[in-house]
């Protein structure tokens, strides 16, 4: 995964099924951490996953404008 990222592959994170997979984004994060993948490389997963999102351009603009917001 983190040479994907380095080489600029949009790599988004996703929970498909939590209730069978037994997981969620946290703990997502917490193994991908542990195999070294850093804060920054996790956010940019989130922002790919926000421009990949199945919804419209308006919702997708709220989305982005949202997670902006968590920067500030």
């Amino acid at each position: 995964m983190r040479r994907l990222l380095k080489a600029g592959a949009k790599v988004t994170i996703n929970t498909d099924n939590m209730v069978f997979s037994r997981t969620d984004l946290a703990n997502e994060h917490a193994q991908l951490m542990a195999l070294g993948v850093t804060r920054e490389q996790l956010w940019q997963c989130t922002l790919n996953a926000a421009d990949a999102a199945f919804c419209d351009e308006e919702t997708r603009q709220w989305l982005k404008a949202k997670l902006a917001a968590e920067t500030e």
